[in-house]
């Protein structure tokens, strides 16, 4: 888990979502497959500077991202 100050608010609900996490994960696409078929909204896929990860949302409206080289 990599903790981030930053004061940019969340893209979709103003400035709710002072926590954004960012998850680690050699097989970041499928995770975000299985957590987006229990429960998340898919943001969408990025790939930037060697980094690739997916943003997500949880039912609550929480932003996060799973990916692989981050941190």
């Amino acid at each position: 888990m990599t903790v981030k100050a930053t004061p940019q608010p969340s893209r979709q609900y103003g400035d709710k979502n002072r926590l954004h996490v960012d998850f680690h994960s050699p097989d970041w696409s499928a995770e975000a497959d299985r957590v987006v078929a229990l429960w998340a909204k898919r943001l969408g896929d990025f790939d930037e500077f060697g980094t690739q990860w997916a943003t997500l949302m949880d039912p609550e409206g929480n932003e996060f991202d799973i990916g692989k080289g981050m941190g």
